[in-house]
């Protein structure tokens, strides 16, 4: 299969799926949309990096860092354009050096800790994508999984602890 085809596999089954996901965190149609694109264009970019098994919750991701950065820069525009704001000489870019690779480690040991995690145990994989991928409270994951929410939380611990144990050197590094 070449990359084009599975592309198109990945954007025929997970678009609307995404596309939900960042209308459900943006709040208006239009940013959804150029969130959802950035997530297949930058997917289209790295795909042959992002291992098959954690797509989705890559998407997801990608998506929702691009609804903050939009957030963020219109944040800024509206400080830039309010009166209290304009004497303000300096204002530092978001977008510098030291911010990008800092968020590329971020995101390469996001990426580890997913893939560690899957292997580790499938459940709690499922259980930190929904919580913290997908931001979804400990009730709406509890039931989008399937459990109550006290096995939720009692498996969520369990994996927090198990990923702080090997992952929290390299967390507190960035």
């Amino acid at each position: 299969m070449t990359k084009e085809e599975r592309f198109t596999e990945y954007y025929t089954n997970l678009s609307t799926v995404v596309y939900r996901y960042s209308l459900a965190r943006a709040g208006d149609p239009e940013l959804a949309k150029d969130a959802t694109q950035h997530a297949f264009s930058e997917f289209f970019r790295f795909m042959d990096k992002v291992p098959d098994d954690i797509v989705k919750a890559w998407l997801f991701l990608c998506s929702k860092n691009k609804i903050i950065d939009e957030c963020r820069k219109e944040a800024t525009r509206q400080k830039v354009m309010s009166k209290t704001y304009r004497r303000e000489t300096h204002i530092v870019s978001e977008d510098n050096t030291e911010a990008l690779i800092d968020r590329m480690m971020q995101e390469q040991l996001s990426t580890r800790i997913l893939c560690d995690l899957r292997e580790k145990n499938e459940s709690w994989y499922r259980i930190v994508v929904a919580v913290s991928v997908m931001e979804m409270s400990h009730d709406e994951a509890a039931e989008y999984l399937g459990i109550s929410k006290q096995v939720l939380c009692a498996k969520l611990y369990r994996a927090r602890q198990y990923l702080w144990k090997s992952f929290g050197k390299d967390y507190t590094e960035i």
